[in-house]
Parts: C-alpha cells; structure tokens; sequence
C-alpha cells in the first residue's frame, strides 16, 4: 500500500505488538501493597499504548485479539491497512479537543477517501463486507455521527470495534461519503487515480481540500448517499455537547 503514495510521509511508522493490562484485574493485585499497585497503575498509564500523548506514528496490534485464519483475518487486514493509510495522509488518530474522547469525523475531506481507496486497494475485501458498513446501527438502519448539531451518515469499515488495531487515541469515525468516492475510485484505472493525486499531493493531504474537489478532478460525479435526517425527529431531546463529535483537522 505505501509503494502506491506519490511520496513518502515525514516520519517513519512503527508496528509494534501490544499485551493489553488493566490493574483493575483484582488476580494482579489481590494481596499487594496499595503502596505498589498505585505505583503498577502509574506505570500502566504511562505506557507507550496507553498514554495521552502516545506517539502518532506508531500503530499497536494487541496480543492475542489477531485472528490465526478465516474470514476475520481479511477484517483485521484491512482494520490494519486502514489505520496505516489514515498515517500516510495525515488524518489524526484523534481530535484531543473533545471532552468525551469521540472520534473525530473527516468530513467532505479528500485525504479521507484516499485513504480508504489506498486500504481497498491493499487487502482487496469483498464489495459485499464494505457495504455492510453502511447498515450496522440499531435495528439495521443507517449510522450517523452527531457534528456541529448537524447529523453526518456514516460508514464502519471491516474490523471496526473488534480491538485487532491500537492507534493512539482511536481511529477517527469515517463517513459514507469517504467511502462511497472510495469505492468509485477502485472502478477506475489505477495509473489514472494515481497521476491525479501525483499531481498535487499535497493539496489532497490539506484537510480544508474536499471530496468533491478529487471527484472534478478524476472526472467522475459525487455518489449520492441515501437520505438522511438533518436531526432529531420532533420532540426528540437535543444531543449535548458531550455527544458532539469534532471535525478531523490537521
């Protein structure tokens, strides 16, 4: 997948293999000193995986959640996949600026659909799981993230939510649109996409560059989503700020 960016990113990305340990496992602690397992809990929080300012460049693959064969393998490829590409085009693992930890949303951003193309391109999953994405809420309907009070539909890549990947600070929460130009591009010839994003690279990777604008560009119409509800139906409480998700920025 890193052999098809037109350039290289600026730092080097890590992969490294993680054993997940929570001090709230009372068979680690049971019998300890509370003199040595506030100190253990002070390590833990500190750890490389676990802390705030874990690096950017470093993706964790928790130890023992890999699957050994199956179909969940392709999932955890492309759970991998993902998270690598979202590296490469710069989108942050997570908006820090959010009191209630949700992911961020890259909405109508270009790098967003690259990087879903670039992680097609790399695991080639069927078109029957990607589209599943895009019906895992309650009761099948279509998921949407809250943004700025305005309801964004969104799209659940294969693996998501099934703990194969730790990237610092989560993932961030991908949108239909992002997918659906996503999928439109793998309909096109690979040599045409890439001269497209060859030719301005760094103008993709800008967060404020749009979707629509790398659509003109390959030459190929917007995908249109399903309609979706600008809101809460009526009479529906409004959603606090808390469950406000920020908007992926640079």
């Amino acid at each position: 997948m890193l052999a098809r960016l037109p350039a290289a990113p600026g730092p080097s990305l890590t992969i490294r293999q993680v054993v997940p340990l929570s001090m709230s496992d009372w068979t680690l602690t049971h019998g300890q000193p509370s003199s040595d397992v506030s100190r253990w809990g002070t390590q833990v929080e500190n750890a490389p995986a676990n802390a705030a300012a874990a690096p950017k460049a470093t993706i964790y693959l928790p130890v023992g959640s890999w699957p050994a064969a199956g179909g969940q393998l392709a999932d955890a490829d492309f759970d991998l996949a993902l998270a690598t590409a979202d590296w490469a085009v710069g989108i942050p693992p997570q908006n820090g600026g959010s009191p209630a930890f949700q992911p961020c949303v890259p909405i109508g951003q270009a790098r967003e659909a690259i990087a879903i193309w670039l992680a097609i391109l790399a695991t080639r999953p069927s078109a029957g799981e990607l589209n599943d994405g895009l019906n895992t809420g309650m009761g099948g309907g279509i998921t949407g993230a809250g943004v700025g009070n305005t309801i964004v539909q969104t799209w659940s890549y294969p693996g998501m939510g099934r703990d194969y990947v730790m990237a610092p600070g989560g993932g961030p929460q991908n949108t239909a649109a992002g997918y659906e130009l996503a999928s439109a591009m793998t309909s096109l010839p690979q040599r045409q996409v890439s001269r497209v994003l060859t030719a301005a690279w760094g103008e993709w990777l800008n967060w404020h560059t749009t979707d629509a604008q790398l659509a003109r560009a390959l030459g190929i119409p917007m995908p249109h989503l399903r309609a979706f509800p600008s809101g809460p139906p009526a009479g529906a409480p409004a959603a606090s700020s808390a469950a406000q998700s920020p908007v992926c920025t640079s």
